[in-house]
This record gives C-alpha cells, structure tokens and sequence, in this order.
C-alpha cells in the first residue's frame, strides 16, 4: 500500500519525484534500498521534534522519515494489542493518516513519540470493539464451548460487553497498560518504553486499573 498524502486543507500532495515515496509504514525494498555511495538524508538524524515541526509546516518528507522511524514499533503494539499481526498495517496506515491530518494538535513537538502510540492504540482499541461488536463468540472458544447450552453463550456475551464497559470507563493511560500488560503480555520495561512512561507509573497504571476492574466485575466472579 503506497501513502498518498493530502494537505490538511484536502488538496492531494503528488507524489515525490525521485526517489519513490517508501511505504508509510518503513518498508523499503531492494531496488529502492541506499547503496554505499547514496548521499545520507540530513533527516535521519534530525531530533522527533524537528521532524514534527517541519511536517505540521507541511514538510511531507519529514513526515515520511517520521513513519520510517516510528512505523516498526507502532506495528508491534497494534500486532500485541489485537493479537494478530494480519490487521496492525492497516491500523498504523490509519493512524498515520489521522496524525498527518491532526499535526497542529500536537502541542508539544518533541512528545511526538507518544502522541503517535496514543493515535495507534485507539485506533487499536476501535478495532478491538469492532471485532466484539461483529464476532460470533463461539468463533473463538475452544471446540467443546461451541456445543454450550444458549444460556451459557448469552452469558458469555454479556460477560465480555461488561468487561467492555469496564475497560471505557478506565482513564486513558491505564487502559492502554493494562491491555498491553494483559491482552499483549508486554513485560513493564516493554510498556514504558512504548509510552515513554516511568516504568513506576506503567506499574501503578497497571496495579490501579487492576483493582477498579476486579470490583466492576465482581458480580461476575
């Protein structure tokens, strides 16, 4: 999938003439990768900040170095988040482009990093609910499950829209651990470096959401 990026005002950009716009996501192919005479892009050392500032000015090629650079982890998260690795290109794709678009909401520049994995991990969680929302449950129990008595099944339902509703009322940094934590099995050090976060906050982050969550589903034990 190639990125075509538009101005925040919907005028298409084009595309660069040479070399070819890489993949938003990072990937770069043989015919396309430097040789040992290429000429280094000054970008590629340029601090996250720089490189945020020049794309919020419209600065299109920075903001590729940015999907370059950032791409690869964003990958791994959404992959751990949903489990699969078969829907997080096209959950970065998204992503990518609702940053592109919300570039001048970016207050401070050199936080660039965790304002992308905020912008990945809803669009991960969004994914996350549509599955919910449009998988048959029994498509994911084990065999025996799918011969469950109905009543078993609405339960089960019901069990897992509760979690839901849990996990929405959650502040926003506690629920990106917790499911990092529980659903990805991140270890902490992974989490906070992820989201550039003490890894004292992830575990508190962790240990509070932890606690809410055991009393919201506590008529369910």
């Amino acid at each position: 999938m190639r990125w075509h990026p538009r101005r925040r005002d919907g005028r298409d950009l084009g595309r660069r003439a040479e070399p070819e716009e890489d993949d938003i996501s990072g990937t770069v192919t043989p015919d396309e990768a430097p040789g040992p005479e290429s000429v280094v892009d000054p970008l590629s050392s340029a601090t996250d900040a720089t490189l945020a500032v020049r794309a919020r000015d419209g600065d299109v090629h920075a903001f590729e170095v940015v999907a370059r650079r950032h791409g690869p982890l964003m990958r791994v998260y959404a992959g751990r988040l949903l489990g699969t690795d078969l829907e997080s290109d096209d959950v970065v794709q998204d992503a990518f482009l609702t940053a592109w678009r919300r570039l001048s909401d970016l207050e401070d520049p050199s936080r660039l990093r965790p304002w992308l994995m905020r912008i990945v991990s809803n669009k991960s969680i969004d994914r996350l609910r549509v599955r919910r929302d449009h998988d048959d449950i029994d498509a994911h129990d084990a065999p025996a499950s799918r011969a469950a008595a109905p009543d078993r099944v609405v339960e089960s339902r019901l069990q897992l829209d509760a979690m839901w509703t849990a996990l929405d009322k959650l502040p926003l940094d506690q629920r990106r651990c917790w499911l990092l934590r529980e659903t990805g099995g991140w270890s902490y050090a992974e989490i906070a470096e992820a989201l550039q976060l003490p890894v004292s906050t992830v575990r508190g982050q962790i240990a509070r959401a932890r606690k809410f969550l055991l009393h919201e589903m506590e008529a369910w034990r």
